[in-house]
C-alpha cells in the first residue's frame, strides 16, 4: 500500500501521542513509587517491518524508548510469524534472528529485550513439541535477551533445559 506523506505524518504523530500519555504515566507513578519497573508489549512488525508498525499499529521501538520503558517485551510467536508469513520452519528462525538482533540494536541492552516466546500452539491448543522450542529458544537466547513464555503455565519445561532466568 502506497500511504502519503500526510498519514506518516498523522502515524508518527500518533505514536508520539501514546508515547507521551505512557510517559505521563509513568512519571506519576514514578513519583510514589521510583522503584516501579515498565514493560511495553510490542508486536514483533516493530522489530521487524517498522514502518508497518507505525503504520498499522502505531507502534515503533525508537519511540517506546524515548517514552522510557524499562523493558521491551516483543511479541515473537514464532508459529503466528510463521503463518503470516508463510515461512517455512527454517526461514521463521531467521526471522526470529533478526526480530532479537534489531530490537538489541535499538534498545542496546539486551536483557531489557524481553522476547516473548508461545509454547502452545494457537489453533489447536496443543503444546508445541519440545525439541521445536528448543530450537527456537536456542536461536533467540544467544543474544542475551530476556525470555518469556506465554502462556506461562509451561515454566518447568523452561527449567528442564536451564533456560528459566529472570531480567
Amino acid at each position: 500500500m502506497v500511504y502519503t506523506d500526510l498519514f506518516w505524518r498523522w502515524a508518527r504523530w500518533k505514536n508520539r501521542y501514546i508515547m507521551g500519555v505512557a510517559r505521563r504515566l509513568m512519571d506519576r507513578v514514578r513519583e510514589r513509587n521510583p522503584d516501579v519497573r515498565f514493560a511495553i508489549n510490542l508486536m514483533y512488525e516493530v522489530a521487524y517491518r517498522p514502518r508497518e508498525a507505525i503504520a498499522w499499529l502505531s507502534q515503533s521501538l525508537e519511540g517506546a524508548k524515548e517514552a522510557g520503558f524499562d523493558l521491551y517485551a516483543i511479541m515473537a510467536y514464532h508459529r503466528q510469524i510463521q503463518e503470516e508469513l508463510r515461512l517455512g520452519f527454517s526461514e521463521t528462525l531467521d526471522v526470529l534472528e533478526e526480530i532479537t538482533e534489531y530490537a538489541v540494536s535499538g534498545v542496546e541492552e539486551p536483557a531489557k529485550v524481553v522476547v516473548k516466546l508461545q509454547i502452545m500452539d494457537w489453533r489447536s491448543r496443543e503444546p508445541i513439541p519440545r525439541g521445536e522450542l528448543e530450537e527456537v529458544l536456542m536461536r533467540v537466547a544467544r543474544r542475551g535477551v530476556s525470555i518469556a513464555i506465554v502462556p506461562y503455565k509451561g515454566y518447568g519445561f523452561l527449567k528442564g533445559i536451564g533456560m528459566a532466568r529472570t531480567p
